[in-house]
């Protein structure tokens, strides 16, 4: 589950559809941190998605894993999280996509925890005609992977 998905732009076959890899590289490479979850997400559906905001208990960001401010249709987009020697982890991670740059409230909600004690945890929620299936690894380098969906084609 934590190989990379291939040269940026290839295709990637995702549940009986080909997306494309829009993943950056910085995703695959070793985690350098005492916690870390790698988010992948397929999006299938048939619109854009813009970030529009992220927030957490403890953690953040690894260096060059910040959400891309677009998952393009049919695209596979991700992200991040570790939490630096000493701290709790990353825990409460959250990251909220919008069909536009601009709404008040997300279509997509996103949530992962990895801490120093406990286990892992993940969940997703689709709004607005959105589905959300999630699925992931446990232990201190983990993924996650969200595949998103039109509510309505399903």
């Amino acid at each position: 589950m934590l190989d990379a998905l291939g040269p940026f732009g290839a295709p990637v076959w995702r549940i009986t559809e080909s997306l494309v890899n829009k993943a950056q590289d910085s995703l695959f490479g070793p985690a350098e941190a005492v916690r870390s979850t790698r988010v992948l997400i397929y999006n299938h559906s048939p619109w854009p998605l813009y970030l529009l905001g992220a927030s957490f208990e403890s953690g953040g960001f690894a260096p060059g894993g910040h959400p891309p401010a677009v998952i393009e249709p049919k695209s596979v987009g991700g992200y991040r999280v570790t939490s630096p020697e000493g701290t709790a982890g990353v825990t409460g991670a959250v990251v909220q996509y919008g069909f536009r740059p601009t709404d008040q409230y997300p279509c997509l909600w996103l949530v992962t925890s990895n801490p120093c004690g406990g286990c892992n945890s993940w969940n997703g929620q689709g709004y607005n005609g959105l589905m959300v299936r999630f699925s992931g690894s446990v232990g201190p380098a983990n993924q996650v992977d969200y595949d998103v969906w039109d509510a309505t084609a399903a």
